[in-house]
């Protein structure tokens, strides 16, 4: 167990290094690495609006995994999106950057959102639409600046009030989750006959 650990170390390591030759500072790109090692996908630098919307459709795969950062080698975007689910959980180490401002980790296996969530104060944008998440951390509500909730495909049966009266929040999409289908249960159970 031990050896695996120092082996994970130091993959973490050296992938580590790959990151903080694309400008990503000390401190972040243990994250990036992180990712990378559960996943097996390297993320791409997104550096300029033209390599976020061109419209090259052979370059769609890398603008599925990629990251971005501000002016200090600060992370402020995460968007991984898998064809086939691969992350079977949010890596805590995600809930130290604090300069994040979007993440999304759509189509994977997450169960659960860690309780340090609320630790990235600056985040205004969580995707985790089509994971197995099937409650809402407390946690999350000190996310003072969320903007926009993504649960669309999970497993969500309730929306805790403090999420309702979130000041700033302006979309929660909870479509296709167990709150839509039990809200709309006969409507589905008739639409089967």
């Amino acid at each position: 167990m031990k050896e695996e650990k120092r082996y994970q170390n130091e993959e973490i390591d050296r992938i580590s290094k790959f990151y903080i030759k694309t400008g990503v500072n000390l401190k972040d790109a243990p994250v990036l690495a992180l990712l990378e090692l559960l996943s097996g996908i390297r993320l791409r630098k997104i550096e300029t609006p033209e390599d976020e919307y061109s419209s090259d459709k052979y370059d769609i795969p890398h603008k599925m995994n990629h990251f971005k950062l501000n002016k200090t080698g600060n992370i402020v975007r995460i968007f991984f999106y898998s064809i086939e689910p691969l992350i079977k959980l949010i890596p805590e180490q995600i809930c130290s950057l604090q300069y994040l401002e979007e993440l999304h980790l759509k189509n994977n296996l997450i169960n659960s959102i860690p309780k340090k969530i609320g630790n990235l104060r600056s985040l205004k944008i969580l995707d985790l639409s089509n994971n197995k998440i099937s409650r809402i951390p407390k946690s999350i509500r000190k996310l003072e600046m969320l903007e926009e909730l993504y649960l669309y495909g999970t497993q969500i049966k309730k929306i805790p009030n403090f999420l309702i009266r979130h000041p700033l929040l302006e979309k929660i999409d909870i479509f296709n989750n167990l709150i839509f289908r039990e809200k709309h249960k006969d409507y589905f159970r008739n639409s089967r006959n």
